[in-house]
């Protein structure tokens, strides 16, 4: 069976939908059977180059400048005319079973843009969904979200990673699978022990929605507690300059981008995972903390209430007094967080890669098999 996957997301490149993308690579290069034709981005050379693995191939197609690690609209367009021309090539030369595209702009449009007939699935993210936050609302209102919905209307099955989108996503398609993410249980420890000084770790995007000026706020007015903040985007300077202002600089580390191959050390080093954003999805990086056995300190959101069930603590009203509240209460006995950890490691064996792989094999025979059946 013959899979055509894309996505402009693959590490180096994006955040968590290209993390998705690698760990699922890695798991489906190991299921028999399956041949996987992978399009996506590169940021290393002028020219596209073919990186083959076992059972797999990858397409890499140059659009990111060097030393960016998040693509423009203008460049997930340059990408988008080069993928779907790699794409059309590849349809003409090898006989596929079903083409799989990760995220509806822009590989879903180019996924549904050349079919023909050939089923096609895609795997949606929260934020492209009507309840997600757009950078551009105006732009998001008349034109990405009509697209989008005929985009899923189209696909022979979307795929999402909790309850809370399948039910929002069955206004516009019934063609659904939920299939939860996962993380590499073999790359992430689980040699968790308290330190002298709580530290704690937030990986993520810089944004305001992140909330980690509220963080910030909370350490500097608590002892014995160390920050480190793992990532970059636009709110990096005024996270920085607030650091400085409000006598936290001393127990903050920035460390900027970190491969993703070397997060493993720091949620190693790590006491409490904190992830206080406002928006509705589930980051990558809790589920790699809850692989490393990290208690959870999580934003009260719908998605994030389903990932803490006696491995951390929800906070409902996110501001630096509730969360300075919170950390007191750990600091008074750092030891409540032992079986937290325990905790965070079993519920994160309970999704696996291999069993997420499992899964879409599965979408992908019954895509391939229901238009057998349409044809004839």
């Amino acid at each position: 069976m013959r899979i055509l996957m894309l996505s402009p997301e693959f590490p180096p490149i994006g955040a968590s939908l290209g993390h998705h993308c690698y760990y699922l690579l890695k798991a489906l290069g190991q299921e028999e059977g399956v041949v996987l034709d992978f399009i996506t981005a590169s940021i290393e050379e002028e020219e596209p180059r073919i990186v083959v693995g076992k059972n797999i191939t990858i397409h890499e197609i140059p659009a990111i400048p060097a030393g960016q690690h998040h693509a423009t609209n203008t460049e997930l367009i340059r990408w988008s005319y080069r993928a779907r021309k790699t794409a059309i090539g590849l349809l003409a030369k090898n006989s596929y079973a079903a083409v799989h595209a990760l995220g509806t702009y822009p590989a879903g449009v180019i996924a549904c843009s050349i079919c023909r007939g050939l089923p096609f699935i895609l795997t949606i993210r929260d934020k492209e969904l009507p309840s997600g936050k757009g950078r551009n609302s105006l732009f998001r209102s008349v034109i990405y979200m009509p697209l989008s919905r005929k985009v899923w209307r189209n696909a022979h099955r979307v795929i999402c990673d909790n309850r809370e989108s399948e039910k929002e996503l069955s206004l516009y398609t019934q063609n659904i699978s939920c299939i939860e993410q996962a993380a590499d249980l073999s790359v992430f420890g689980t040699d968790y022990s308290v330190k002298p000084f709580l530290r704690l770790l937030c990986v993520a995007k810089l944004t305001k929605e992140k909330r980690i000026d509220e963080l910030i706020m909370a350490v500097a007015r608590l002892e014995q507690v160390d920050l480190t903040v793992i990532g970059t985007g636009p709110y990096e300077d005024e996270l920085k300059s607030l650091s400085k202002r409000t006598g936290a600089w001393e127990q903050s580390t920035f460390l900027g981008y970190v491969p993703h191959e070397r997060l493993k050390d720091y949620y190693q080093e790590a006491d409490l995972f904190v992830c206080l954003t406002g928006e509705e999805k589930v980051a990558a990086s809790i589920r790699e903390a809850m692989a490393s056995g990290l208690p959870l300190l999580l934003s009260g959101t719908r998605h994030h209430a389903e990932l803490v069930n006696g491995n951390g603590i929800l906070l409902w009203e996110v501001t630096a007094n509730a969360i300075k509240k919170v950390l007191k209460n750990i600091l008074s006995d750092k030891a409540q967080l032992l079986p937290m950890a325990k905790v965070s490691r079993k519920l994160a064996e309970e999704h696996s890669w291999e069993k997420v792989a499992l899964e879409h094999v599965r979408v992908y025979k019954d895509a391939a098999e229901r238009s057998t059946r349409e044809k004839w």
